[in-house]
């Protein structure tokens, strides 16, 4: 009976980890390479892990990305993610976020491998002609790689300013807030949803035709669960060549979860390629990981 008692306490933790990791780490490497930061910086092919109403200030029209997290410490962990979104004219927005994530195989305790998956689909709506607002609803689903199997929903809220700013021509502030992951479970209950309250903003300075820079900062709070509760920040700057070289760094600060990162961007014609790697400390998730991403715009 102690036997079938443990391994149920560990299939519950495998599974409790997997579903927390997974709502924890963006898969955009342009975010990661610059702390983590989003709520507030100019749009991206992620924009359900960022801030859904960044679509509605984007000159593309469409944006699409696939993901691939390469954790070289646990290469038994893998993160895969997708992300996308459409303008409908200039007030409406559509965005799709997908994240897979498996974990380690343990035969002893269970006969398939630990998943989690998540399904973001967001709608934005710019009000004039500096504010947009973007609801997003998530489903996730975990499973032990045994029989438990837990489901959640949960929904996000976020709005997102850019003003004008006289220091260069097209200089711009970005202001931004979002509230995350405020749901539910039905099921089996594999973990707490990390209800997070973030903000964060950005200045983008376009020095010359060739040559511009960004700056972002972003800070929040985990509400729930109690192991993550805890305050985070972010900070990272974008240089940008041309439009075709980007070159980023930045950091991110939390309670037993801080993190360095440098990343490249290249982007030729409709294409764009972007690598994010890591620094932590032992027993972070992101220690020594690297973020590969690939994705179409036009």
């Amino acid at each position: 009976m102690r036997k079938a008692l443990l391994s149920l306490v560990a299939l519950a933790a495998v599974a409790g980890a997997s579903a927390q990791e997974l709502l924890q780490i963006n898969p955009d490497a342009r975010a990661t390479a610059m702390g983590s930061t989003g709520i507030g910086t100019s749009g991206s092919a992620y924009p359900t892990f960022n801030n859904a109403a960044a679509p509605l200030f984007e000159y593309h029209s469409v944006q699409a990305s696939f993901a691939y997290t390469l954790f070289t410490g646990r290469q038994s962990y893998q993160l895969t993610g997708v992300g996308g979104y459409v303008k409908l004219h200039e007030r409406h927005a559509l965005a799709l976020g997908v994240r897979l994530a498996w974990n380690p195989r343990n035969e002893a305790l269970a006969p398939r491998r630990p998943n989690s998956k998540s399904f973001d689909l967001a709608y934005g709506y710019k009000l004039g002609e500096h504010v947009a607002l973007a609801a997003t609803a998530r489903y996730m689903h975990c499973n032990d790689g045994g029989r438990l199997d837990g489901n959640a929903v949960g929904f996000d809220l976020a709005v997102l300013s850019k003003l004008p700013v006289a220091l260069y021509e097209g200089s711009e502030v970005g202001i931004g807030a979002k509230l995350s992951n405020a749901g539910f479970w039905w099921g089996d209950k594999c973990s707490e949803l990390p209800i997070t309250l973030s903000a964060g903003t950005s200045l983008f300075l376009p020095i010359r035709d060739s040559h511009s820079l960004e700056f972002a900062l972003d800070a929040g709070y985990c509400f729930s669960p109690e192991p993550l509760r805890r305050f985070h920040a972010g900070i990272g700057v974008e240089y940008s060549l041309m439009q075709m070289l980007k070159f980023r760094a930045g950091g991110n600060f939390a309670r037993q979860a801080s993190y360095g990162s440098i990343g490249f961007g290249f982007r030729f014609f409709h294409l764009q390629f972007d690598v994010a790697y890591t620094m932590a400390g032992r027993g972070n998730p992101l220690r020594n990981a690297v973020q590969f991403c690939a994705g179409l715009d036009f």
